[in-house]
């Protein structure tokens, strides 16, 4: 009924453009304007060396069953086979409002540091220089990607996480979706972490260009001109 009564509508993603415009059959003006930050409050050093990197990490709020789910899968899948291999490597965890069970999970798994709900979240993505994000189900856009990237960080994720982000294996994101190849990916990150400054360097270059507060507002600004004329 909602989208009948509306001229135009600004979805944060083209999946829920895509899902707005089949809700009718009337002509509906739209223009996809994403969640925006103040990349510049982002930027952070990330000349990655060879034999710097110590551990991974992750961030997100731990009520919400698709991160439950897919961390889950990371540790059963990926993390227990990395770290017979690589067990000097950690893998810290950030998030609020755990379960209970969830804290007691983290608990048993070797070379896991929980470290629940932080104060200082740039301080952390300042810390480590890669943040894991895998998911396999839920919508919308990942806010916590798109800061990670603009802090020059290496994303190593899965596509359902990067819906709504338009963002390229190999070129400004790692995708895996199968743990075998996660945990390929891993590896390669202790071995040669250097070979990827480019990938941390374009992500800030990406997450400039498209999901920037100034650049965002001023399409808006042009659009709605553009509707008025």
């Amino acid at each position: 009924k909602i989208v009948k009564q509306v001229d135009v509508v600004v979805p944060i993603s083209s999946v829920d453009s895509m899902l707005l415009s089949q809700l009718t059959t009337d002509d509906l003006s739209s223009i996809v304007i994403p969640f925006g930050i103040d990349v510049s409050s982002y930027l952070l050093d990330n000349h990655f060396v060879n034999g710097g990197l110590s551990g991974f990490a992750y961030l997100g709020a731990l009520d919400w069953y698709p991160n439950q789910e897919g961390l889950k899968w990371f540790l059963e899948k990926v993390w227990k086979p990395f770290n017979i291999e690589y067990p000097q490597v950690k893998f810290h965890i950030a998030g609020r409002r755990a379960p209970r069970d969830l804290e007691k999970y983290f608990e048993t798994i070797n070379g896991v540091v929980y470290h629940g709900e932080i104060g200082d979240a740039m301080a952390y993505l300042k810390t480590y220089p890669v943040f894991i994000t895998p998911l396999f189900s839920g919508s919308g856009m990942r806010v916590k990607l798109i800061e990670q990237m603009a802090a020059k960080r290496l994303v190593v994720t899965t596509s359902v996480a990067l819906e709504g982000i338009e963002a390229t294996h190999g070129k400004q994101v790692l995708v895996a979706n199968e743990a075998e190849k996660m945990i390929m990916l891993l590896k390669a990150l202790v071995e040669n972490i250097e070979k990827y400054n480019l990938v941390a360097d374009n992500a800030y270059e990406f997450v400039k260009q498209y999901y920037d507060n100034k650049v965002l507002i001023q399409r808006l600004i042009e659009y709605y001109k553009n509707l008025a004329n």
